[in-house]
């Protein structure tokens, strides 16, 4: 509220792919991000290839996909492929809505079990 600018997880000038607390989590061209009801953040992580949550305190923990593994599969957790996922978005239910950047570009639903 008072304008005052931190960093809440990863750190600057350091590309990849790590869970973790704070400043050891690290994100490869994050782009879209989402907020939960419950104040749980999400994290399209573009260059990874995976989507991020981020808990209340900043724990860093990824929900689908796996790091530097491109394609197009559904499936849950680390079975399913994007393609630079850029935007995504939650609902008051909990799913996040992904706009993948795969081939026919198509929009895509993680539920909340993954």
């Amino acid at each position: 509220p008072d304008r005052t600018v931190s960093t809440f997880a990863g750190s600057a000038g350091s590309d990849g792919s790590a869970d973790g607390n704070g400043a050891a989590a690290q994100f490869y061209l994050p782009k879209g991000l989402g907020v939960d009801t419950t104040g749980k953040v999400y994290v399209a992580d573009t260059n990874n290839h995976t989507i991020r949550k981020i808990s209340l305190v900043g724990t860093v923990s990824t929900l689908a996909g796996t790091a530097g593994v491109a394609g197009f599969a559904n499936g849950a957790g680390a079975t399913a492929r994007f393609v630079s996922p850029a935007a995504l978005t939650v609902d008051s239910d909990g799913n996040v809505y992904v706009a993948d950047s795969a081939w026919d570009s198509p929009v895509r639903k993680i539920t909340p079990a993954g």
